[in-house]
Formats: C-alpha cells, sequence, structure tokens
C-alpha cells in the first residue's frame, strides 16, 4: 500500500517481463490470459472498454446490465448494484492485475491499456465467438 491507502498494483503488461528471463516458455503468459477471459463479465467489460477506451464504473456497469453481458429488457436497480459491485470487488481488480485496464479507485475511471498482441488476438476471437449472428452446426 502507499501512504494513501491504496493497493499498489504492479502494472506489467501480459507478455512483458520486468527485465527477468522467461524460463516457462509462455504457459504462464498464455494461462493468465485464458484465466482474464474466462470470465464473462470481464470479457465483456473488455469488449466496451476496446471500443470506448475510457469509462466511469457507473457506466459500465449500466452497459453490462442493460446491454452487455446478460442483457435484459427491463434491468433493475438491484441487477445494476451487484454488476457494480462486482466490478468493483472481483473483475476491475483482477484486469489490473493482469495489465489489461488502469483503474482509479478514488475517481472510479477506467481506462483500457494498449493491450498486447496475444490479449488483442485473443479478444477478437472471443468477441466474434460471442457475436449473435455466429451460427453453430
Amino acid at each position: 500500500m502507499d501512504d494513501t491507502g491504496e493497493d499498489i498494483v504492479s502494472a506489467i503488461p501480459i507478455g512483458e517481463t520486468d527485465g527477468g528471463l522467461r524460463t516457462d516458455g509462455g504457459k504462464r503468459k498464455l494461462e493468465t490470459l485464458l484465466a482474464v477471459l474466462a470470465n464473462r463479465r470481464r470479457r465483456y467489460a473488455l469488449y466496451y472498454l476496446r471500443e470506448n477506451e475510457v469509462a466511469d464504473i457507473d457506466e459500465l456497469a449500466r452497459w453490462l446490465t442493460e446491454t452487455g453481458e446478460n442483457p435484459q429488457t427491463s434491468a433493475n436497480e438491484d441487477r445494476f448494484g451487484r454488476a457494480k459491485t462486482a466490478l468493483i470487488h472481483t473483475s476491475l481488480p483482477r484486469l489490473r492485475e493482469a495489465g489489461c485496464i488502469e483503474y482509479d479507485r478514488r475517481s472510479g475511471t477506467v481506462r483500457y491499456r494498449r493491450p498486447s498482441q496475444s490479449l488483442a488476438a485473443l479478444l477478437e476471437v472471443c468477441s466474434e465467438l460471442e457475436s449473435p449472428s455466429m451460427e453453430f452446426e
């Protein structure tokens, strides 16, 4: 923690190292990417941020509730509250730790970081697979 009480999280983008040698052949990088993208809320938050680059938590939670990950025609405040809480306590910290976003808790601002080529490619494949126009044979 820093002197303001905020947690300090290393923001090394996925696929980059802090100068140490990689001895795992990239397996840790792939496992980290897949773990981040395994959660639907995190994927949909990244889809939104990929298009908009910056959002506040309320905007992101509202989009997830009304349009994104599990849309409902009549989104209520309870669903919005649950989505916001999950973002604050689970999804955003995990995305920040993986180096996908910058997240300022005090202002509630979330910014999409320039992704690694691996993350960008995997996120593109995920969004294509989740597209409503995709037909399954």
